[in-house]
């Protein structure tokens, strides 16, 4: 992965890197990660895609199918905020999508089809965080201007808001066998119309 102190990391793709501890895709102590995609990324601690303190700016990420062994599968963030990111389809045993420590802030953003290890459709474990302005599968009861959304994608069910992704992936976590990696390659999580 990455590692940066005060740095950037603009307009990349960090994909299928492993961290022992913290941070898979990216660890970083200040600095700015911006038009940046962390997929397929897993860190044996906490952050499986980013793992961050202090972020300066983190904006127009996509945040998908990472994996964290303990908390923050798509994210895990201290004293900062992210704008616009869309966390999906991440995997840890808490805070699948996002982790939000003290100051952490996530804002005009989505978490949809994150999942915690037991099973639990958790999107994101706020300690300290806050979120606004969002798009959340299941909902989120803090925070403020934040919606929920169905985790159906195709708006099946009648009356539910739903988000409608090109071609999401049909698993949370890392890609485990050559059909999944093959999946991510296809996967596109725009918005169709």
């Amino acid at each position: 992965g990455i590692w940066i102190a005060g740095g950037e990391v603009v307009s990349s793709r960090v994909f299928g890197n492993t961290a022992q501890v913290n941070g898979g895709g990216i660890y970083a102590i200040g600095g700015a990660v911006t038009q940046t995609e962390l997929v397929n990324n897993s860190a044996g601690g906490m952050g499986g895609g980013l793992w961050s303190l202090n972020l300066e700016r983190g904006e127009n990420l996509l945040v998908a199918n990472n994996y964290a062994e303990r908390s923050g599968g798509g994210m895990y963030l201290l004293l900062g905020t992210v704008v616009n990111a869309t966390l999906v389809n991440n995997l840890a045993a808490y805070g699948s999508g996002a982790y939000l420590g003290t100051g952490g802030v996530l804002h005009n953003s989505i978490l949809w089809g994150n999942r915690e290890s037991g099973g639990d459709k958790t999107q994101l474990r706020l300690a300290g965080g806050n979120i606004l302005n969002s798009g959340v599968e299941g909902g989120v009861a803090v925070g403020s201007g934040n919606y929920k959304f169905s985790s159906d994608n195709s708006g099946s069910r009648p009356g539910e808001l739903y988000f409608n992704f090109v071609s999401a992936t049909s698993f949370a976590g890392n890609a485990t066998s050559q059909a999944q990696l093959a999946e991510l390659a296809r996967a596109d999580w725009q918005l169709a119309r």
